[in-house]
């Protein structure tokens, strides 16, 4: 799905979706708001009288932290709502128009030890948050994507040492039938923040991760570092299609990725600030075509959604389709 798909998508499904139920939701923002002013000074003028009689006891304010408690649980709930609504009625359909075999969870998430196992990280995650699953299969392949924010006290010589954000951004998991030789990681020869602590060891011609491997592609060495401990089969996964698509992904979207291949999977993890699944403001999208940067926003962010999850289904069929890969295994 290009953009201009993705237009043609949303003016003629997404938007017309996001109206109706945002509709709702703004007539129940309404209603609580006139529900506050009622119970707002009655609160006030409960926890007033209290203190009246018992001016030295904290318990006068009770009344007021129960109306201000039962307001905030009420709005929480709402926009918990038109999030979950949202993500049904815009995302799901977006998932399905990608590609058919995929399916989307909202709360679902890749686990920790997937991430740990990914042979990214020199510690595992003590703090793990991850949503928006999408799950399905390419071939004999299963895929598993998901956005995630991982946090670890990396070693090193000052204890004890902090916590860092790890990552942060959307990680994809393929699970072959076969497995790979060795392992190779390749990573952006970058000092990104979100990166920092995955491409910590870039500059050493060895590494844990195993020899440093040089391929024909001058712009893909300038721009990623790869390591791995079987270099015949590091050149075969690293076909100049592969590298391509990479290439092209970079170029168009102006992210880096990192990329695993080990054992039976493959990894993936495209690192990213902005979330890509929170819906524009309710009062907002009432006024969308008179706030323009709003919808551009919103549909930057689709788009974004849409080269991540088109990034891992067409580097799945790459791997799928380069029989030299596992005709040597």
């Amino acid at each position: 799905m290009d953009q201009h798909e993705l237009e043609a998508l949303y003016r003629t499904q997404l938007r017309p979706a996001l109206d109706a139920f945002t509709r709702g939701v703004r007539e129940r923002l309404a209603s609580l708001t006139r529900l506050a002013v009622f119970l707002v000074p009655a609160g006030v003028l409960a926890s007033f009288a209290l203190y009246r009689q018992m001016p030295d006891n904290n318990l006068v304010f009770t009344p007021f932290a129960l109306v201000f408690a039962y307001l905030l649980l009420r709005l929480l709930r709402l926009r918990r709502g038109y999030r979950d609504h949202f993500k049904r009625e815009v995302i799901a359909p977006i998932v399905e128009r990608v590609d058919a075999r995929l399916r989307y969870d909202p709360t679902g998430s890749i686990t920790p030890e997937e991430l740990s196992a990914s042979s990214f990280f020199e510690c595992a995650p003590d703090a793990f948050d991850g949503e928006d699953l999408v799950v399905g299969r390419v071939g004999e392949t299963a895929l598993r994507f998901s956005e995630v924010e991982a946090k670890g006290r990396p070693s090193g010589p000052s204890q004890p040492n902090p916590r860092v954000t790890l990552f942060k951004g959307f990680f994809i998991i393929a699970e072959f039938e076969r497995t790979f030789r060795g392992t190779t990681v390749v990573l952006p020869d970058t000092d990104e923040p979100l990166l920092r602590h995955i491409a910590h060891t870039l500059q050493p011609a060895t590494s844990p991760r195993g020899a440093m491997v040089e391929l024909s592609d001058r712009e893909f060495e300038r721009l990623f570092a790869v390591y791995t401990d079987d270099e015949r089969e590091a050149r075969c996964i690293l076909s100049t299609s592969l590298v391509e698509r990479i290439m092209r992904f970079r170029r168009r979207t102006g992210q880096t990725v990192c990329l695993s291949f080990s054992g039976p999977r493959a990894c993936i993890a495209i690192p990213s600030q902005r979330d890509r699944f929170e819906p524009p403001d309710p009062v907002a999208v009432r006024n969308l075509d008179a706030a323009p940067r709003v919808e551009r926003m919103l549909l930057e962010n689709l788009q974004a959604y849409i080269d991540d999850l088109r990034l891992g289904v067409d580097l799945v069929g790459e791997l799928n389709a380069n029989s030299g890969i596992w005709d040597e295994g």
